[in-house]
């Protein structure tokens, strides 16, 4: 909601799951394609599979239709 945007509640969130699974090597996010989301999540060490050089990786996805 808009009303609780800047307010570091996200970035709170976000970092308590990070912790809780430190040792899980790879993390995967998935979310619709907005600039506001992509500088969040990259400011908290995500990187766009799209930017990634010299890693070999796949993604797969499945979506239902509503």
């Amino acid at each position: 909601h808009p009303a609780y945007q800047r307010r570091g509640i996200g970035k709170a969130l976000l970092q308590d799951c990070l912790e809780r699974y430190e040792h899980v090597r790879m993390k995967v996010l998935l979310t619709v394609d907005r600039p506001e989301q992509s500088d969040f999540y990259e400011t908290m060490g995500f990187k766009n599979i799209r930017d990634l050089e010299g890693e070999k990786l796949n993604t797969f996805l499945m979506v239902r239709s509503l």
